[in-house]
């Protein structure tokens, strides 16, 4: 029971918002008591929840007991997929039941960190959630809201860990009006605390695909395809966001860490003080909403400036909520005095976290110093969920490495202190194996005048890595003299890729499958070694 417990108190306000208990307490634990696979899905969450921050912590005997406490999830788990099994191969369409457990099943192996089985259930559940019927007793509309809230949240998980190919695309349509925004209802409604508003943004980049390439992948903004009053657009609906929610901006005692860039320059820039100092007064359970808003305000500043920034004043403000963002990590990762029962801890952050947001703004710092510290940093944060934090540190210092090059050879030479402008940076796109050991990123460089409206950009390198290797580090093979061009189209003909789009044609749930994959994650997770 100490798993079902769990799950009640501690794991469904990290997952689920509130306005969705009705479906995730109510409706699930009711059924729980009547159907035995929805019991053991519910404990298996819980107890995996609970393994996951035992190993979190210090100490052989937590150690100790959180790989107990792991065995114990994985059994339950095992019976709960047997028993939806039965239930998924009825010739019938699924009920909402079934796809609300395939969801805690996904969440069991983010908690677990095991990338293929987590992708594997988020594309079956998308498959299943457009041919969901109603049971008996309750309306199908009950349900709609909560399970595509959370498939949302996955869809996410699963574009960070696996950016290309774009793995899912739930309710996200290109606008062929481009100055046209979509954002959900849902935003736009006022909260009251730290949880709700991480809600709120992370269901900002939910509805428009435009904008969640703008944000989350690596490249797309570089390629100037959405219009500079879309993306005005986007940072107007921020800011009125922020206005509508002033009130619970205040009770997090945000002092003025939230306020617009007004007088910023490159002298003031100079001057902050580095690494970044913690704010005093901002709530720690605070710090991943507020960091997130300072990353979308950072990342959609960054590609305003990348379709022209004559006086440079973009790139600023860019930096600006950067140094906010930063400050507001550190704010959040400074060990504790004394950590209250209920605060949420790094190894809870399953549907965002601060490795990844650290990867991403990593590409929109001014000067190499920032992108050290971020690299180090994110060797402190440790595993959240999907998002392994040493892989991203490793793609971003052999990015470290090339923007330095560039620096030096650069005429006329500039000054080393800073890297290039937004426009003449080299992107990184870094891709895991299916197995969770090896990994790839490329590497591409700029090519012609940045004022060209369609930016062309040339494979520089391409770095590999295995977390099995006891290696000095990735192996760096030298790709200028092919001028390849980089492009979706070559990305797709890549051997890693093709591997990718293979491995997810089968949409359907298939018991072998599923099983097949819970293996291959977690014997890449026993051969690095749990952290």
């Amino acid at each position: 029971m100490l798993g079902y417990h769990q799950y009640l108190f501690r794991t469904l306000p990290i997952l689920f918002p509130p306005k969705s208990f009705h479906f995730w307490r109510d409706f699930l634990c009711e059924a729980a008591w009547e159907t035995e696979w929805v019991f053991d899905a519910i404990v298996a969450l819980g107890s995996m929840h609970r393994a996951a921050l035992l190993l979190s912590q210090p100490g052989g005997t937590n150690r100790d007991r959180g790989l107990d406490t792991k065995i114990i999830a994985i059994q339950t788990y095992i019976r709960a997929l047997e028993g939806i099994s039965g239930d998924l191969t009825l010739p019938k369409n699924p009920a909402p039941l079934a796809v609300g457990v395939l969801v805690l099943m996904a969440y069991i192996e983010c908690f677990s960190g095991n990338i293929p089985a987590a992708i594997r259930h988020t594309q079956v559940i998308q498959y299943y959630s457009h041919s969901m019927q109603p049971d008996d007793k309750h309306p199908i509309g009950h349900f709609i809201a909560p399970i595509e809230s959370s498939i949302r949240d996955l869809e996410l998980i699963c574009r960070i860990v696996r950016p290309y190919p774009s793995p899912l695309e739930p309710s996200s349509l290109s606008n062929a009006e481009k100055s046209t925004i979509n954002l959900p209802s849902s935003f736009f409604e006022s909260v009251a605390d730290s949880s709700l508003i991480l809600q709120q943004l992370l269901e900002f980049t939910s509805a428009d695909l435009d904008l969640k390439h703008l944000v989350w992948c690596v490249f797309e903004a570089h390629y100037k395809t959405v219009s500079k009053e879309k993306i005005l657009a986007f940072l107007q609906a921020l800011n009125d966001w922020k206005e509508n929610n002033s009130t619970a901006f205040h009770m997090m005692k945000t002092e003025d860490s939230v306020s617009d860039p007004s007088d910023f320059s490159y002298q003031a820039l100079g001057k902050l003080p580095f690494p970044p100092a913690c704010y005093d007064q901002v709530p720690r359970e605070s710090c991943l909403a507020l960091a997130l808003y300072a990353f979308y305000k950072a990342r959609l500043l960054w590609a305003l400036c990348l379709l022209g920034d004559r006086d440079g004043k973009i790139e600023l403000d860019a930096y600006f909520y950067v140094y906010q963002f930063l400050r507001y990590t550190r704010t959040a990762l400074m060990p504790p005095s004394q950590t209250a029962s209920d605060a949420t801890l790094p190894s809870e952050n399953l549907r965002i976290g601060f490795s990844p947001l650290l990867y991403l703004a990593g590409r929109c710092c001014p000067m190499p110093s920032w992108l050290r510290w971020i690299i180090q940093e994110l060797e402190n944060v440790g595993q959240e969920g999907l998002f392994r934090n040493k892989p991203f540190a490793t793609t971003l210092d052999v990015l470290l490495l090339l923007e330095e090059h560039t620096i030096r050879a650069s005429k006329p030479s500039t000054d080393g202190q800073r890297f290039l402008p937004p426009s003449a940076r080299t992107i990184a796109l870094f891709i895991p194996d299916i197995d969770g050991r090896s990994f790839e990123a490329y590497y591409a460089r700029p090519q012609g005048s940045p004022k060209d409206n369609e930016m062309r950009f040339i494979l520089s390198r391409v770095a590999r890595w295995s977390d099995a290797a006891k290696g000095p580090g990735p192996i760096i093979q030298d790709y200028e003299i092919y001028q390849q061009l980089f492009s979706k189209a070559w990305l797709s003909e890549q051997p890693l890729v093709q591997k990718w789009i293979d491995w997810s044609c089968n949409v359907e749930f298939d018991l072998n499958q599923v099983i097949q994959d819970h293996i291959t994650g977690n014997r890449a997770l026993l051969e690095v070694g749990l952290e």
